[in-house]
C-alpha cells in the first residue's frame, strides 16, 4: 500500500508562460517535483509513491498556448514528476481551458466525426486515451491513464470523494447557459462557449480573438490591480480570497444535487475537490451553512499556478489524501514564495522573472 492513496492538482495551465511551471526560463518544477516526493514519502510499513494522481482540469492549458506548446509543457511537467515518483494511475478531468482536449478524446473514444455526434458527452470513462498518452505522458511512464468528465469519485466505507474542476458550476457559465435541467443539458450549451472563448487554436479568426480577449483581459487586471493597491506587504501563506461565497455556495448545491443527482447516502463524509477559481484552500464540514440535501459537506479547492503580479504568491495547493491505519487522512500543501528569510519554498525574484513575461 502507497502512502499516498491520492494526490491531486489543476489550474497548472501547461504551456501558459504567466505560469509557476512554464519550461523556459525561471520556474519552479523542480520546487514542485520535490515537494511531491517528500510528501509521498513512505514510513510505517507504507509504500514510497502515489496511488492515484488526479489532474483536476486547466493542466494543458489550450486557452493560453497552442496545442503544441501546452502539450509539451505538460509531458516535460509529468516527465519531471513521474521519474521521481512512483504513480500507479493517472486520472485527467478536462476543466474549461483544456476541454478542447476533452472534445477530441471524446470523438476518438466513440470514433465520430464531430463532437454533436457524441452521446453522452458527461459522466464518460475513458481508460487509456490514446492522444492524451501520446501527446502528454512520457514514453516511459507504465501505469495506467483514465479521463473522466466532468467529475471522478472514490468511494470508501467511510469516506467520499468528489473531483471536479468547477468551470461547470462557475458564475461565467451559468450565466451564459441559464437555468438547465440536467448535465447533458448544462455541457451541451457550455461547449460552444468553451470552444469560442477557451480554446486558442490556430485559425486566423480565433487568433484574432484571442488577441482580442487578452487585450480585454489586460485592462481588467491593471484595472483592478490599482484598485487593490497591490504594492502593500503582505504574508504570502494569508493572503488567499476565500474559498467560497455564498453565490458560488448556492451554485454548487444545485449542481451536485439537481444536476448530478447525488444519492443522500453519499454524503457520509463528503468532501468536494474543486479548483478553477484560483483561490485556494479548505472550509470545513464544521461551517453550517454548507449543506447539501441536508448534509454537511467539505470544501477543498487546489487554488491556481499562474502568477498574479509580482508581490502575491500564487495560491499552488497540493491536495492529497495520506493512508491512515482507520481512515483516510485528506490534507492540502500550500507553495509559497519566500524573500530574505522568509519562510517559503521558492525565491520571491521568481515571481518578478515571470511577471517579465506577460505581455
Amino acid at each position: 500500500m502507497k502512502k499516498l492513496k491520492v494526490l491531486a492538482l489543476s489550474d497548472l495551465h501547461l504551456g501558459e508562460p504567466e505560469g509557476l511551471l512554464y519550461n523556459g526560463g525561471a520556474n519552479i518544477i523542480d520546487t514542485a517535483v520535490t515537494k511531491i516526493v517528500e510528501l509521498a514519502r513512505g514510513g510505517n510499513g507504507l509504500e514510497d509513491g502515489i496511488e492515484e494522481l488526479i489532474l483536476v482540469g486547466d493542466i494543458a492549458d489550450l486557452s493560453e498556448a497552442t496545442e503544441n506548446e501546452a502539450y509539451t509543457n505538460t509531458r516535460v511537467f509529468l516527465t519531471a514528476l513521474l521519474g521521481k515518483v512512483k504513480v500507479d494511475k493517472i486520472i485527467y478531468i478536462p476543466g474549461n481551458h483544456d476541454h478542447h482536449l476533452w472534445v477530441e478524446m471524446l470523438k476518438a473514444h466513440y470514433g465520430k466525426g464531430s463532437y454533436d455526434e457524441c452521446v453522452p458527452k458527461t459522466i464518460v470513462v475513458i481508460p487509456k486515451p490514446k492522444l492524451l498518452i501520446e501527446n502528454c505522458i512520457p514514453d516511459s511512464y507504465q501505469g495506467g491513464v483514465e479521463a473522466h468528465y466532468p467529475f471522478y469519485q472514490i468511494k470508501t466505507d467511510n469516506n467520499y470523494f468528489f473531483f471536479d474542476h468547477g468551470h461547470l458550476f462557475s458564475s461565467t457559465l451559468n450565466k451564459w447557459v441559464g437555468n438547465v435541467g440536467s448535465l447533458e443539458e448544462m455541457e451541451e450549451k457550455a461547449h460552444w462557449f468553451m470552444e469560442i472563448l477557451w480554446f486558442k487554436g490556430e485559425t486566423p479568426w480565433r487568433v484574432t480573438l484571442y488577441n482580442l480577449r487578452e487585450k480585454i483581459y489586460d485592462w481588467a487586471r491593471r484595472l483592478a490591480d490599482r484598485a487593490k493597491h497591490l504594492d502593500r506587504g503582505v504574508s504570502f501563506k494569508e493572503d488567499s480570497t476565500p474559498v467560497y461565497d455564498d453565490a458560488l455556495r448556492d451554485r454548487i448545491i444545485n449542481y451536485l444535487s439537481k444536476l448530478i443527482k447525488l444519492d443522500e447516502a453519499a454524503f457520509k463524509d463528503f468532501h468536494l475537490v474543486f479548483g478553477h477559481t484560483h483561490y485556494g484552500g479548505r472550509i470545513v464540514r464544521g461551517d453550517r451553512k454548507i449543506r447539501v440535501n441536508g448534509r454537511f459537506i467539505t470544501f477543498w479547492n487546489t487554488g491556481g499556478w499562474i502568477v498574479p503580479s509580482e508581490v502575491f504568491s500564487p495560491d499552488a495547493y497540493i491536495f492529497y489524501i495520506e493512508q491512515a491505519s482507520d481512515r483516510l487522512k485528506p490534507q492540502t500543501y500550500k507553495l509559497v514564495a519566500k524573500d530574505g528569510d522568509e519562510e517559503g519554498d521558492y525565491k520571491r525574484d521568481i515571481l518578478k522573472e515571470i511577471v517579465k513575461r506577460i505581455v
